[in-house]
Formats: C-alpha cells, structure tokens, sequence
C-alpha cells in the first residue's frame, strides 16, 4: 500500500553532489584544462617555431643562389679591378658586396665590340675619406648606349687599378662637362688614387641593415642577418691559393688574379623562440660570434669561382 506522504514511491533520502565535492571536480577538471591548453599552446609554438625555421632555411638557399648568380657575371666586359669588391665590415658588422652591373651593359652593342669596356675614368684625384668622385658626363655611359648607367641608389665600384672600393651611389649631380657621383660609405684609409689613374664601374651593392638585407636600397631579404665576403687571390701566379691568399677579406692585391670568392649567408627567424638559447650570431670569417639569444638561425656557405676573372 502506497505511502500516503509519498506518493512517487521513491525513498526521500536520496541525495546528489554536495558544495564540497562540486567544489572539488571543477578543481580537478580546472587542472586537466589547464593542463591540455599548456600541452595545446607548447605544441603550437612548437609548429610556429618549426615552421619560422623552415623559411629561414629556404630564405637562406634562396638569396645564396641568387647573389651566387651575380658572382658569376661579375666584370662581364669591364677590367677585372672593377669587376667585385666588397666593405668589410670588420669584428663587429656585416660585410657589404659590390658586383659589377651586368644589365648596364646593352647586348645590342656587343656584335661590335673587340674588348672590354675601360669604365669610367677618374678626372680628379682621390683620397680616403672621399665620398665624391668627378668624371667626364660621356663616362656616365659605360657602354656608349646612350643610356646613363650610373644612378642614385645603384652600387658603385671605384678602383686604382689593384684595390677597390664598395659603395652605394647617394647621388649623381652636373657640373658643366663634369658628373659628380657622390657614394657612402667614404673610401678607407691609404685609398689614395691619382687623377686619370682610377676608373669606377655601376655595381649592384648588397648591404645589410636593421631592416635586413638590402640590393640595390630596395629590400631584398626581411631574414638576412648577416654576409661576410671573403677572397681566393692568386697573388704569385702558381695556380694554387696558399698562406695568405685566401682567405682575404678586403681586396688590397691585385684583383686581376681573384680566383675564387666565398660567400656566408646568415638568416634568423622573426621572432624570438623562448624555449631555445643555446647560440648566438655565429663566428664567420673574420666577424666574432655573438651573445647567445633566442634566435634560430640558419646558414649557408659557398665558394664559387668568378668566370670572368678566370
């Protein structure tokens, strides 16, 4: 017979959950969820940081090959001693690179063409310090094109005949017959060339800033850290590059004999990786080697040689 005081049948001692063990599961479950959002979060750093890796190595490949590229045309139909320079930028910085502008010269005026072009001539002397140089207006166009190949921003290489100097063109003004070509950086100490004996060349500089690598002023690369240039030179004609000869690391001999040139590429990712701290900027040529940071880098070496200097 049915309990008048409950109808339902069911006992009414059943109970549920109390405060206590509430308060309990959400703390065992507020664990487990912090616990997968912190395996959530390393995995997805682990991927950001893998793929940041993956492009700098790509980045590195791809702007080797095409400075390498460049290489290989340097001092296409000009003299060998304006044919590849570079700045080097001692312990502390990056190196900047100056290769000889094979696009200033027009395929249209080679079929008759005997010799190389001889660049433009110095009309005034030089000395270190100097960021101006002065040549006849006609040697602003090296190839006799009509078209002036040398430009604001382009690269410049000015030499003596032996050593060389790597810059980039901030201007270029008149001044009656005469051009002006004003260049940064200014020549080094003993860059001392007399008037009539120097002759300079348009050049693609690359150079290295806060904002990365830079061809020409324009970017080129957002992820390049670093390019150091070094130099194989033939100094005694034997064929072979021993003791001093290599590696050099500012061209001071006789740039007709370079035979080889080895370029370092140094990319690092965009953004820091927090749970990496173990190198820094590496030692490469004659750069020292940076404080240990939170960068991934990633490098690339390569010699080449030169074929028009061969």
């Amino acid at each position: 017979m049915r309990d008048r005081r409950n109808p339902s049948g069911f006992s009414s001692n059943a109970s549920g959950f109390s405060i206590f063990e509430l308060m309990v599961s959400l703390a065992i479950l507020g664990i487990v969820t912090v616990q997968i959002l912190g395996m959530i979060s390393t995995q997805q750093r682990q991927a950001s940081a893998h793929r940041e890796v993956v492009e700098v190595q790509e980045d590195v490949r791809l702007v080797s090959d095409l400075i390498l590229a460049d290489i290989r045309m340097a001092g296409f139909m000009l003299p060998n001693s304006v044919g590849i320079s570079s700045f080097d930028g001692g312990t502390s910085a990056s190196d900047s690179l100056c290769i000889s502008d094979p696009a200033a010269i027009d395929p249209s005026v080679l079929a008759g063409v005997t010799d190389r072009f001889t660049g433009a001539r110095l009309t005034t002397s030089l000395v270190a310090a100097d960021g101006t140089i002065t040549v006849a207006a006609a040697d602003l166009d090296v190839d006799g094109d009509g078209d002036t190949d040398f430009a604001a921003n382009g690269g410049i290489i000015v030499s003596d005949g032996t050593r060389t100097h790597c810059a980039r063109i901030t201007a270029v003004t008149t001044a009656g017959a005469t051009r002006t070509i004003s260049f940064t950086p200014s020549t080094p100490a003993g860059f001392n060339v007399p008037a009539g004996v120097g002759v300079a060349a348009p050049a693609v500089v690359y150079q290295v800033t806060g904002a990365g690598l830079l061809r020409n002023n324009q970017l080129f690369s957002s992820q390049v850290e670093d390019i150091q240039v070094e130099f194989g030179v033939d100094a005694n004609g034997d064929g072979d590059l021993t003791g001093a000869e290599f590696p050099i690391h500012s061209l001071v001999a006789d740039t007709a004999l370079i035979r080889t040139v080895r370029l370092s590429v140094v990319t690092q990712t965009a953004r820091d990786d927090l749970g990496f701290s173990t190198e820094g900027l590496p030692a490469i040529a004659n750069r020292n080697a940076g404080a240990a940071d939170t960068v991934r880098r990633r490098i690339a070496v390569n010699t080449i040689a030169p074929r028009n200097f061969l």
